[in-house]
């Protein structure tokens, strides 16, 4: 987590971008209460609608949404069905490598170079026409 609130502090102090972070105990969770919250709302039709947990918390806020994990993305990606707005998944996808999770983030789209670069120009690629666009700053070098 603590690359995740770096990201966050270079958007504000660098692109002026003002994020939240969301912590996923359970993104297998997340899907199963979603799912069966469908599934009440597809036998039940007359009944109030549900919402799924997930649905219900992020609905007033505005996105994109980024999903970042050590896993590979599908594993963030398996909630996107019931996130209210643009949804982007960033991880660790094919990387079987042995090193420290430190050394290995570093050379993945999940690091802290790539979460800051990656936000502010899915600002440019949005669908919403009221964000304004943006171009990022080369990434820094690593070593």
């Amino acid at each position: 987590m603590p690359w995740i609130e770096e990201a966050r502090r270079i958007l504000a102090e660098d692109w002026d971008v003002r994020a939240t972070t969301w912590s996923v105990t359970s993104w297998n969770e997340l899907r199963r209460q979603a799912l069966e919250v469908e599934k009440a709302n597809f036998l039940a039709p007359d009944a109030q609608r549900q919402v799924p947990y997930l649905t219900q918390k992020l609905s007033e806020s505005t996105g994109p949404f980024i999903a970042t994990s050590d896993y590979d993305h599908l594993v963030p990606d398996q909630i996107r069905a019931w996130v209210p707005g643009d949804y982007y998944t960033l991880g660790a996808d094919g990387f079987g490598f042995s090193d420290t999770r430190a050394a290995a983030r570093r050379s993945l789209p999940s690091s802290t170079p790539s979460q800051w670069w990656f936000a502010p120009s899915r600002r440019w690629w949005s669908r919403d026409a009221s964000t304004t666009p943006c171009w990022p700053k080369p990434l820094p070098a690593t070593t």
